[in-house]
């Protein structure tokens, strides 16, 4: 891969470097792939600590679909 990366130099050192649009592309594939990951590891354990909830998913459609969230938490919990 270093052989199509083109590099500029300010003072004699890297400043910038130049890839192929279909490097670029993976790198950003990749970026995205791993924000994932971490935005996945972090719901976990807010999970885990009782910092967040699930929330079954006849609530998330009623949400979805429009419904006032008040009703909907109401209609869940029995009130």
């Amino acid at each position: 891969m270093n052989t199509r990366v083109q590099m500029i130099e300010r003072d004699g050192k890297p400043e910038y470097a130049v890839v192929p649009i279909d490097i670029y592309r993976r790198l950003l594939e990749m970026v995205e792939d791993i924000e994932d990951v971490q935005a996945y590891d972090k719901a976990m354990r807010e999970l885990e600590f009782g910092e967040d909830q699930l929330l079954p998913s006849e609530m998330v459609e009623r949400l979805m679909n429009g419904e006032n969230p008040l009703r909907v938490w109401r209609g869940s919990t029995g009130g």
